[in-house]
């Protein structure tokens, strides 16, 4: 599967740079390559633990609505008389913005619970007062 790790990314750094360069066309081959990577991965599930999995499901989750919002601008760009109200081009951006975001933050997910829940445990076990008969 590391091969086919390396195919989606060679292509998508490389290949559709230089194919359509600056047009909606290379947003397109870079969602339909996004989209096609994360259906296959969905089917083989080839990673060891269920926390990687999990992770590049985000990142590529995350990769696929950023280049769909992207699509969806630079089509919005060469219309000009379909106008997007602000409210909704915000809400947009913000969905982009937390998934990116969640990509910084879920690696260190499984990490922090376990670490805190111990913590709060044992000082509960420790300064719990106990009940004389």
């Amino acid at each position: 599967f590391e091969i086919a790790e390396m195919a989606r990314k060679f292509f998508m750094s490389a290949l559709v740079v230089f194919l359509y360069r600056g047009s909606p066309q290379q947003l397109a081959a870079g969602l339909f390559a996004t989209g096609a990577f994360l259906w296959a991965f969905l089917q083989i599930s080839p990673y060891a633990t269920k926390h990687l999995e999990r992770l590049q499901c985000l990142s590529l989750t995350a990769q696929f609505v950023t280049l769909f919002y992207g699509l969806m601008l630079a089509v919005q760009s060469t219309q000009t008389d379909a106008p997007v109200s602000s409210r909704e081009d915000a809400a947009a951006s913000s969905l982009v913005l937390v998934l990116n975001v969640l990509m910084i933050i879920v690696p260190f997910l499984p990490f922090l619970p376990l670490q805190m829940m111990f913590n709060l445990r044992h000082k509960c076990r420790r300064s719990a007062p106990t009940e004389s008969v």
